[in-house]
């Protein structure tokens, strides 16, 4: 019963995470996602996994959460692999 959509889309080029320090991190990412057209057109619901494949600091996780909160979702869950 679980929904899967790609709700977030990149909307500007940013360079690899690795080395920075957390401050870095967060100003580097932050305003570099953007809701899909799908997903504005549909909404979302009140919870939502937000998947990634690698979470060092969480800069790249959270400034996709605030994206998908300004979306409607009230719980924003984080799935990573590494």
């Amino acid at each position: 019963g679980l929904g899967v959509a790609a709700a977030l889309a990149r909307v500007r080029d940013t360079p690899p995470q690795g080395s920075w320090g957390p401050r870095s991190r967060a100003s580097n990412v932050e305003g570099a996602f953007a809701a899909t057209r799908r997903v504005r057109a549909r909404g979302l619901g009140a919870r939502v996994w937000l998947v990634d494949d690698v979470v060092t600091e969480g800069a790249t996780a959270a400034a996709c959460a605030r994206v998908l909160r300004a979306l409607g979702a009230r719980e924003v869950g984080v799935l990573a692999l590494a």
